[in-house]
């Protein structure tokens, strides 16, 4: 195949970049063209409070430990 590869490793990320709905600011350009950026996209779980988006994550977390653990002991 010829083309050109880009990598993005979202794990290695700034965390001051990612937004509370875990997305990331993009903007991708080839030559002096920009062919994808979302930089004036906000999404609307963007608004929700960083404590917010954090207490739904680790209560996805607890359930999905707890649904786990329900599997073994079956």
């Amino acid at each position: 195949m010829r083309a050109a590869r880009v990598s993005v490793h979202l794990d290695t990320v700034d965390q001051q970049l990612v937004h509370p709905d875990h997305t990331l600011p993009l903007q991708v350009e080839v030559e002096d063209a920009t062919v994808f950026s979302n930089l004036g996209v906000r999404s609307t779980l963007a608004c929700v409070p960083a404590w917010k988006a954090r207490l739904r994550r680790l209560a996805g977390r607890t359930a999905l430990h707890a649904a786990g653990a329900q599997r073994k002991g079956d």
